[in-house]
């Protein structure tokens, strides 16, 4: 028996929300989700086919505005350039979504500095030059969401000692303070989110 549609409310109309890691997998699903409730989408990706296919797709279900661009997160200038052009371009992200990431998974004695350097940039270095970008003009407008995703896998899972999501747990919480400094976080959310928890929010809406 399939799942019952998600209820459209509307509740990001008038909203830009900008995705990471959107051409495919949960990044997609999650534009998906924000264009039913009415979100103007800026999603990037490096993948350049995949991303194309992914906003054409989203632009016919929801006839939603979608911007996709080609950028590598691991680049200050590219993250910079995408977040200043999208407010030109919509007047505001009001939503960051840190969702790209890879995985090089081995045994610690054979993760090789390439290997190490790659995840540690994509999930971790990613995720902080996105939340940089936005973070001035999110506080100048007193409203923001950044989302980024945490896992289970601090703990320990094999062949994941270069898995760096506990790590982004600690960025999470520097840039929550620094939103809740100066008495400007009226409308400000920084939040990690588990990529189990999230699958299964997405699952129950239907998605």
């Amino acid at each position: 028996m399939s799942a019952p549609k998600p209820a459209v409310q509307g509740r990001y109309e008038g909203r830009t929300v900008a995705i990471t890691g959107a051409a495919q997998g949960l990044g997609l699903a999650m534009a998906t989700r924000f264009a039913a409730e009415g979100a103007t989408l800026a999603l990037v990706d490096v993948n350049d086919a995949c991303l194309t296919e992914a906003a054409e797709a989203v632009r016919k279900e929801h006839g939603a505005t979608v911007l996709a661009t080609t950028v590598d997160v691991t680049d200050s200038g590219q993250v910079a350039g995408w977040i200043g052009a999208v407010e030109a371009a919509t007047g505001s992200v009001d939503v960051l979504v840190n969702n790209a990431g890879i995985i090089r998974d081995n045994r610690v004695e054979n993760i090789t500095d390439e290997d190490w350097d790659a995840v540690i940039d994509v999930s971790l270095k990613g995720a902080f030059l996105c939340a940089r970008a936005v973070l001035p003009g999110m506080r100048c407008r007193r409203y923001g969401r950044i989302i980024s995703f945490s896992s289970m896998s601090w703990r320990g899972n094999f062949g994941q000692a270069n898995y760096p999501r506990f790590f982004i747990g600690c960025l999470i919480v520097v840039v929550r303070r620094r939103c809740r400094g100066r008495g400007v976080d009226s409308g400000m959310r920084v939040r990690q989110w588990p990529r189990r928890a999230a699958v299964a929010g997405l699952r129950s809406s239907g998605l």
